[in-house]
């Protein structure tokens, strides 16, 4: 949907604004994040559910589930996509079409990385 929607507003005379051309490149990154990190990632975490069966969460099961490369992945993927939204909606100049999707990737790890500390946290306070 979202490549859709750029490449028709690229069509409806953008494709020479700086803008655009971030929110292809941050489209890339998250394509290149979900094949190489997440997609793997997952498939290495339904591999070992299967193998796995029933019952109680085995810890090496666990440890996949809680992985940080790709909680931190997808958290960028986030931020990547708010970027974007906030480019095709503001338009705005160069210099901002490349700061704002890093700030909301900045954001996003940040928002990521305080609920992950806070789960901890909770989970040391509980045990």
């Amino acid at each position: 949907m979202l490549l859709a929607s750029g490449l028709y507003l690229g069509s409806a005379g953008f494709w020479s604004m700086a803008w655009f051309w971030v929110a292809l490149a941050a489209w890339v990154a998250n394509l290149a994040l979900a094949a190489m990190v997440l997609g793997p990632a997952g498939a290495r975490l339904g591999m070992a559910a299967a193998r796995a069966g029933d019952g109680a969460i085995p810890p090496h099961l666990d440890a996949l589930r809680r992985a940080r490369a790709p909680a931190l992945a997808a958290d960028a993927m986030i931020g990547l996509d708010l970027g974007v939204l906030l480019l095709m909606v503001a338009k705005p100049t160069a210099v901002a079409a490349i700061v704002w999707p890093l700030l909301a990737v900045g954001a996003t790890l940040a928002l990521g990385l305080a609920a992950t500390g806070l789960a901890a946290r909770r989970a040391e306070a509980a045990a």
